[in-house]
């Protein structure tokens, strides 16, 4: 499964805006077809909605894993101590890791 990109999508809007602009403007088959596929598309990634809030939370922990490994391999070396601002732009990143707790779902 593939989600449309922004620049694939903007060119729907702006097809969009035409009908708003022209509201007695007759509907295409294009236009409908891209209406169909959208809902289409809305409808198969809700029953999919679990797989990828799965692989969605996988993914953000594992990201949270290798910055905790870096900030430990960093903290090893000596130029690091020099340089409060890395260390607090870590802590700054390892703060986001508490959305991923229960009590911010």
């Amino acid at each position: 499964m593939k989600f449309p990109f922004e620049s694939e999508l903007c060119p729907l809007f702006v097809h969009l805006r035409s009908y708003v602009e022209d509201p007695k403007k007759p509907v295409t088959w294009s236009l409908a077809f891209r209406i169909h596929a959208i809902l289409k598309g809305i409808i198969e990634v809700g029953k999919e909605l679990y797989a990828i809030t799965k692989v969605s939370k996988i993914a953000f922990e594992t990201f949270f894993c290798q910055v905790n490994y870096a900030e430990n391999c960093a903290m090893n070396e000596e130029d690091m101590h020099q340089t409060p601002v890395w260390k607090h732009n870590i802590n700054m990143v390892l703060f986001l890791e508490n959305y991923g707790l229960e009590v911010f779902e």
